[in-house]
């Protein structure tokens, strides 16, 4: 019963909007950062290690699989938030703000 109640509850979360995430792609910093990171060759590391903290959401189950070697495979850092798209131009010498 208990464990009914649990896959229930994760559907249930992860079937909200506004979690993310990328296989490859670090999504917790900004391309400056991942820039630095670079440069610094700190980009080899794997994505649960390098993502920032403060936006992954489960991190506290990431650290708990990180610390087995069998487990680390599983580890993929999920934001839950919101993104907006924002942009400006010019139509007939009025500004245009687009947003989404």
């Amino acid at each position: 019963r208990d464990n009914k109640e649990y896959v229930a509850l994760v559907q249930h979360m992860l079937s909200t909007p506004g979690f993310y995430f990328s296989y490859t792609y670090d999504l917790t910093h900004t391309q400056q950062r991942i820039h630095y990171l670079a440069e610094n060759n700190n980009l080899h590391s794997p994505l649960h290690e390098r993502a920032d903290d403060r936006f992954v959401w489960n991190q506290h189950v990431l650290r708990d699989f990180a610390v087995q070697p069998e487990l680390r495979r599983f580890t993929l850092p999920i934001l839950h938030g919101c993104i907006r798209l924002q942009f400006y131009f010019r139509v007939c010498d009025c500004l245009v703000r687009f947003a989404m």
